[in-house]
């Protein structure tokens, strides 16, 4: 864990050790940014900040944009389960990213709906991603199944910030690892 200063601005790097359920661990980071005014130091932002790839693990372009991810589920490096991805937030809100296994088979937004706790098991998140950012989120090396990406953020665009979720709106993706 990091802290800059830079007048009256400082950035606080942490990081927390993340469990998967096959038992294996990897490092999230988070970016915690402070402003002096009159003297006293204020929380400014969170972000997600960068996470450690571990060597060999090669990086799949993941783009957010409003109600979308945008990656080639094909890429043999997620079907191989092996790979991070390269995370850049090219919309006006903020997003996140949200990795579960789906455990059930049936359609995915059937899943999310019906909230069955055994239908979807979490895996690692990615949260949150401000507007511009682009960031490395590491992923546990994933067995064979389908997996989805979810944004569960309300859509700001309504008056008062409080909109559905962004994966109502067509923020839900999802992949398979052979």
């Amino acid at each position: 864990d990091t802290l800059k200063l830079n007048g009256d601005k400082a950035t606080i790097t942490f990081t927390t050790t993340q469990q998967t359920p096959t038992g294996d661990s990897f490092k999230l980071v988070f970016d915690a940014t402070f402003v002096k005014q009159d003297g006293v130091w204020k929380g400014d932002t969170v972000t997600a900040g960068d996470d450690e790839i571990p060597g060999g693990v090669e990086l799949v372009p993941l783009e957010l944009n409003e109600m979308v991810f945008s990656f080639d589920p094909t890429d043999t490096r997620i079907t191989s389960g092996k790979f991070g991805f390269d995370v850049e937030n090219k919309g006006d809100q903020v997003h996140e990213v949200v990795l579960f296994q789906v455990n059930k088979e049936a359609p995915l937004m059937e899943l999310m709906e019906s909230r069955d706790p055994e239908a979807l098991g979490f895996v690692s998140f990615k949260h949150p991603i401000l507007p511009g950012a682009d960031l490395k989120m590491a992923i546990p090396k994933l067995e064979p199944g389908r997996y989805a990406l979810v944004c569960h953020l309300p859509d700001q665009s309504v008056p008062g910030g409080e909109g559905p979720p962004h994966f109502v709106l067509g923020m839900i993706s999802e992949f398979i690892v052979e």
